[in-house]
C-alpha cells in the first residue's frame, strides 16, 4: 500500500504531466483572480496545479480526506459561465470491473448535482465526480459546493474499496 502522503504526492504528479526527477521549477500558469478571490474569502486552503487550477485538501473528523480540484478555465452555454469541481474516487484497472461501471452507473441518478464519469489522467483511467457550477457564485455557495464534491468522491471511494487514497 503506498503511503498516504505519497499517494497525494503521486496524483499532483500525474496530474501536473511533471516527472519526479525534475530539477527545474515548473512556472505554473497563473490561477483565475476572481476565483482566488472567492476561495480566499471562503477560507479555504487552496495550491495551484500545473493547469492553473486550484488543488483543495478537504480532511474529515474521520480522519479520511479528500483531493479537490477547482478548475480556472471557465466554460460557457447560453451566457451562463461555468467552471469544474472535481474530485478523483478511484483509479486503475479495478475501475473496469463490470461491478464497479455498474455501481457509478446507478448511482448518477441520485445526485442532484453532478455527475460520476470517467477521466484519463496520465496513464490511468480515473472516476470522477464532476460538479459544474456559476463561475460567479459567491464564497460560501463556492465552499458548499466544494465540501459536496468532495464528499461524494470520498463516499464511493470507500464503496469502491480505495482505501483513502486520493
Amino acid at each position: 500500500m503506498i503511503p498516504r502522503w505519497m499517494t497525494g504526492w503521486l496524483l499532483g504528479l500525474l496530474l501536473a504531466g511533471g516527472s519526479v526527477f525534475a530539477q527545474d521549477e515548473v512556472a505554473f500558469p497563473p490561477v483565475d483572480g476572481e476565483l482566488a478571490a472567492c476561495l480566499q474569502e471562503a477560507k479555504l486552503v487552496w495550491e495551484p496545479d500545473a493547469d492553473g487550477d486550484c488543488r483543495l485538501l478537504l480532511e474529515y473528523e474521520s480522519g479520511r480526506s479528500q483531493q479537490v480540484f477547482v478548475t480556472s478555465r471557465t466554460e460557457e452555454l447560453d451566457g451562463w459561465k461555468l467552471r469544474e469541481i472535481w474530485s478523483v474516487a478511484g483509479m486503475g484497472a479495478t475501475l473496469q470491473e463490470p461491478v464497479n461501471m455498474e455501481l457509478l452507473l446507478r448511482t448518477n441518478p441520485d445526485q442532484l448535482l453532478g455527475a460520476w464519469g470517467y477521466r484519463q489522467i496520465g496513464e490511468q483511467t480515473a472516476a470522477v465526480f464532476v460538479l459544474k457550477a456559476p463561475a460567479a457564485c459567491d464564497p460560501q455557495q463556492l465552499r458548499r459546493l466544494i465540501a459536496l464534491v468532495g464528499r461524494s468522491a470520498d463516499e464511493m471511494e470507500q464503496s469502491l474499496g480505495e482505501g483513502d487514497q486520493f
